[in-house]
């Protein structure tokens, strides 16, 4: 892709499924639905001024979505410990989020760790722009179960009074 001066390569598994220029709804999702727990005083660290958790009870990991700047956004996976616990600091930064305040074609959307997590973020991230704009919009290569997370958002909104309990002190 080029812009401008500027050139930058992608991997294929960087690039995300859906229309870039929906990101923003992405991010409204994320600060408006119930079942991304704000968890400011259970996370320390960088992004600390918006954190919300979206907790898998199957697979036991859950996403961190930090917000150091009201147009950009880190995306984390933890995994559950030995201890049965998560880890405050121990995520994996996997996705980044970038909005421009101007230009929607200039959101930007990055993957940035290889790994099992990518189909997830992909059906995650698509699923929340159809329920914000609330039609079945996109085909993907890959089947999203809606089923499957309309329920792991029923199952994150339950985890709320457990926040603390699902990690460790340090």
């Amino acid at each position: 892709m080029v812009f401008g001066l500027f050139k930058r390569t992608y991997e294929g598994w960087q690039l995300p499924e859906f229309n870039i220029m929906d990101s923003h709804l992405i991010v409204q999702a994320i600060q408006e639905r119930d079942s991304f727990v704000r968890a400011d005083d259970v996370l320390t660290g960088p992004g600390s001024l918006g954190k919300y958790v979206f907790y898998e009870s199957n697979d036991d990991f859950l996403f961190v979505f930090r917000m150091p700047l009201a147009n950009f956004m880190n995306v984390y996976v933890h995994k559950r410990g030995d201890d049965g616990k998560f880890g405050k600091e121990d995520g994996i930064e996997i996705a980044q989020i970038s909005l421009s305040s101007y230009k929607p074609e200039d959101h930007d959307v990055t993957y940035v760790k290889k790994g099992w997590w990518i189909q997830d973020m992909n059906g995650l991230f698509s699923y929340l722009i159809n329920e914000m704009k609330q039609e079945d919009h996109y085909h993907f290569r890959h089947k999203i179960d809606v089923d499957k997370l309309r329920k792991l958002e029923r199952d994150s909104k339950e985890k709320l009074s457990q926040i603390h309990e699902l990690f460790r002190d340090k």
